[in-house]
């Protein structure tokens, strides 16, 4: 081993015994030998990386060796099988790593008969991290643009967190009235997911406020929505106030829950699933114009086309491979069929596409340890 390496390789042992031993102590032992590849290949070298970084180290001999292995994996860390599998999953996932690859794959799904609702990876920024909701809300700026110039069919969707919720609610109305504005002008649809529950009516009333300032005349179709979700026990009252005001709305069937009794709960969820088809169908009547459904259950689908007596828009995570034979029925019947899809490189996309549960732990290690 020449002196070099052997330098680093003291450096990086050092650095793991003296700063970050507070992120170590966080761990129980069980978690540690759960996650031990995990940890000590991609946990603790990038905390060390952004630790030295944060203190200017990286310029000084001998940790700027460090830094370079940390940031260059060996040969050998990650499985290439395995990697290998975790990009194409990846890929089939998201429609690019950039807005750029996002529009090209946008218009070749266009030619395949789909609409698109086009997401750019990132969400949950909080308190001191207000330059990055910002930042987002500019790229969302630009890719409107790209969206209205390059023709794809299809609007974009945000996230209220990617864009300042949880910083302040007020960063995020400022945030969405301007994006909104830009949307309106150009003719590009404008979505608003729903995150967690806390944050649902806080949403809805900054998503009513723009809305009006936004809207001329909000009685026609224009393709501002926002997501609502079903599977709670008031969804019908909030279906109500969002149809008053104009407003449009991307159904979502969410799920019932069994609770214990006398859980807490239990209040605001459907428990049984008649009570929550029911509601989803009442949701829909009320919310008629400019409906979208994202469910696959085929039943469902047809029954809201039954209750408000025309063809919907559905629909579906772009890459799902159980989604596919409900598009193809959708699509089969002359219906609008959407693909609510993602951009953006790893560190944007990985909880998202984490959740889905197409990547093995492994891969998604293998993930980690090449671009984080």
């Amino acid at each position: 081993m020449s002196s070099v390496p052997r330098v680093a390789f003291l450096m990086m042992i050092v650095m793991y015994g003296i700063i970050l031993y507070p992120t170590l102590r966080t761990y129980s032992t069980t978690e540690l030998m759960t996650n031990f590849r995990t940890f000590y290949t991609v946990e603790l070298p990038n905390n060390a990386l952004s630790t030295m970084k944060k203190h200017s180290m990286c310029t000084v001999t001998p940790v700027n060796y460090l830094c370079t292995l940390i940031e260059h994996r060996q040969p050998g860390l990650v499985d290439e099988t395995v990697l290998e599998s975790a990009i194409a999953k990846t890929l089939s996932l998201t429609v690019g790593f950039s807005i750029e690859e996002a529009i090209e794959n946008s218009l070749a799904l266009n030619k395949e008969g789909y609409r698109m609702l086009l997401n750019i990876g990132g969400e949950h920024y909080r308190a001191g991290e207000e330059d990055k909701a910002v930042a987002d809300t500019a790229k969302y700026i630009k890719f409107a643009r790209m969206v209205a110039e390059s023709g794809v069919v299809g609007s974009i969707s945000i996230k209220p967190s990617q864009l300042g919720m949880e910083i302040t609610p007020e960063l995020f109305e400022s945030n969405l009235a301007v994006l909104a504005g830009v949307c309106s002008k150009l003719g590009v649809g404008l979505e608003v997911d729903i995150e967690q529950k806390e944050y649902r009516d806080k949403t809805v009333e900054i998503y009513i406020r723009v809305l009006e300032a936004t809207i001329p005349d909000a009685t026609k179709p224009h393709g501002f929505r926002i997501a609502h979700q079903a599977e709670f026990r008031d969804t019908v009252d909030i279906a109500e106030l969002i149809a008053g005001a104009g407003g449009e709305i991307r159904l979502v069937r969410g799920k019932a829950y069994a609770y214990e009794a006398g859980d807490p709960a239990a209040a605001q969820h459907w428990g049984t699933e008649e009570e929550l088809q029911a509601a989803f169908l009442e949701c829909a009547r009320v919310c008629e114009k400019g409906l979208a459904l994202a469910t696959g259950w085929k039943h469902l689908i047809e029954e809201v086309v039954e209750a408000v007596g025309h063809d919907v828009e559905t629909q579906f995570l772009y890459g799902l491979p159980w989604h596919k034979p409900t598009q193809d029925v959708q699509l089969e019947k002359g219906r609008v069929v959407t693909l609510y899809a993602i951009s953006g490189d790893w560190s944007l996309v990985r909880g998202y596409v984490s959740r889905r549960g197409l990547l093995t732990e492994e891969e998604l290690v293998a993930m980690d340890a090449e671009y984080l």
